[in-house]
């Protein structure tokens, strides 16, 4: 230590403001790197929905007898069975580079009026903050329905 130098009032100060400029660049650059998520995110919603010619499916299933939805949840969704007849999951898929979606049970999976399919989302750290989530599914006429979701 230098003579004559004042420890509380100049070498304190200097380290405070020193250790808040490292954790303000720290902030800033977790901020950014959300905001560059948010926006491949939202470039993956605004392609899809302009590569549409026709109404989306999501309309014509929530309508139709064989009603099923999407809840979303922090790192995992629930494909929900709302109709009063049984249906049987068989595939989900992603066109989003960098995520992943996994059902918790194995598939093909029945589910009863009701029920939920836990499907687990996995990000790398590029990957847009919002994906598409295609799920293959059947009701009891055996035709395969393929709903997209946004999550």
């Amino acid at each position: 230590m230098v003579v004559g130098a004042d420890f509380w009032g100049e070498a304190v100060p200097a380290w405070v403001g020193a250790i808040g400029s490292i954790a303000a660049s720290a902030v800033a650059t977790i901020a950014f790197l959300r905001d560059i998520r948010t926006r491949k995110g939202l470039n993956v919603v605004a392609t899809a929905a302009n590569e549409r010619d026709t109404p989306s499916r999501n309309a014509a299933v929530i309508a139709s007898a064989r009603d099923v939805e999407l809840l979303n949840l922090a790192r995992s969704s629930m494909f929900r069975n709302r109709s009063d007849e049984d249906v049987t999951v068989v595939g989900i898929s992603t066109s989003t580079e960098g995520t992943e979606f996994r059902a918790e049970q194995p598939l093909p999976h029945r589910l009863g009026p009701g029920e939920v399919l836990s499907i687990r989302v996995h990000r790398s750290i590029d990957a847009p903050s919002i994906a598409e989530l295609h799920v293959r599914w059947y009701g009891p006429d055996e035709e395969v329905h393929t709903t997209n979701f946004f999550a």
